[in-house]
């Protein structure tokens, strides 16, 4: 369960990072 929740918050992040 907790992989799935960092493989979320690693997508986010990727989707910050692209949005920027």
């Amino acid at each position: 369960m907790r992989f799935v929740i960092f493989l979320f918050l690693f997508l986010l992040w990727q989707i910050f990072v692209y949005g920027i």
